[in-house]
């Protein structure tokens, strides 16, 4: 049989000649191929339309692509606001306030999940003897992603 054949996944049923209109028709398992039955319509591949599921597919797909990147922005945002927040506490002020907040945010590229921004800060706090209690930290990092989320949704409308 020729390589270009484009079988389908069942034995019984229809198939084309890729890029051609010439039919595949399967019966009892031997291929029949020529000129179109009558019942098959004749198109190439290229001109096939696409139907309501794949238009609906393909905006899912999108979709769910936009959201992981907006929560991955989100993310990022908040990690930087931490590390701000964080540095004040510990006295750090200007390029050294923003060279922490730039750590705290690669610190979340080592891991899945949000523990490993939570130790950093945690950690840091209590080795610059800041009086931060795990709570406190835990809370702000709710409080800076739901800010971090505003700001994104407004520069976004913006």
């Amino acid at each position: 049989m020729p390589p270009s054949l484009a079988w389908p996944s069942i034995r019984t049923g229809a198939g084309f000649h890729k890029g051609t209109s010439d039919a595949v028709v399967f019966r009892a398992g031997f291929p029949y191929i020529g000129r179109k039955p009558n019942r098959l319509l004749r198109f190439k591949w290229e001109s096939y339309p696409m139907t309501t599921f794949d238009d609906r597919e393909n905006a899912f797909e999108k979709m769910h692509a936009h959201d992981a990147e907006m929560q991955f922005k989100a993310e990022a945002r908040r990690n930087k606001l931490l590390g701000l927040w964080a540095a004040e506490k510990m006295g750090l002020s200007g390029d050294a306030a923003d060279a922490y907040a730039k750590s705290v945010v690669i610190e979340d590229l080592k891991e899945v999940g949000d523990e490993d921004v939570f130790r950093k800060v945690s950690a840091d706090l209590a080795e610059r003897s800041a009086g931060v209690a795990d709570d406190e930290v835990r809370r702000r990092m709710q409080e800076f992603l739901t800010e971090a989320k505003a700001q994104i949704v407004s520069e976004a409308g913006a």
